[in-house]
């Protein structure tokens, strides 16, 4: 069997590539799907609080953005007629509230992205952004929904690539016509 050196004879520098810059006592909570319609931070919830702790405290407090962010008065779009099983809205007010809450990546690929169509996803990016969580698995282009997002924090960087393996026909994303 052949023996590899951490410098291969074709240039590719393995133990480089894969060198870290995370610092010891790095720390990430995830959460699974957050389908969420309202701020939570506002109410007396009884444990809540000793939660939201724990969620601020890390570098990373990760979660699956199973909803779509906007105000229904004056939201643009429509419902579509495929979708993944319900029609998740949540208040504008939500973008904020994931942020006090510590939230600060997200994932966006799923079964409901799409529920109220591109519109839903722009607004709901648009929230995200508003709010400095780092999102991944959307865009307007299929180069853009499958590219790595990444997450600055003082103790190291962090990488995501979002993908759902179920969702309706209308829901993929498409190379660009040229655009």
């Amino acid at each position: 069997m052949e023996e590899h050196s951490a410098h291969q004879d074709d240039g590719y520098d393995l133990i480089g590539s894969t060198a870290t810059t995370v610092v010891d006592g790095f720390t990430m909570v995830a959460v699974g799907d957050l389908i969420v319609t309202r701020a939570l931070t506002t109410g007396q919830h009884p444990g809540f609080s000793e939660i939201t702790e724990i969620l601020r405290k890390a570098d990373v407090t990760f979660g699956n953005m199973e909803t779509n962010i906007f105000d229904m008065r004056s939201f643009k779009g429509f419902p579509q007629a495929e979708h993944g099983g319900a029609y998740h809205v949540s208040l504008p007010e939500l973008g904020p509230d994931l942020r006090a809450m510590g939230f600060n990546l997200m994932s966006y690929a799923n079964n409901h992205t799409f529920e109220w169509g591109v519109e839903g996803m722009r607004e709901t990016c648009r929230a995200l952004d508003q709010n400095g969580i780092k999102y991944a698995g959307v865009g307007e282009n299929l180069a853009q929904a499958g590219a790595a997002r990444f997450l600055e924090t003082p103790s190291g960087r962090v990488a995501l690539v979002s993908f759902a393996s179920t969702f309706t026909p209308m829901s993929r994303a498409c190379d660009p016509a040229g655009e």
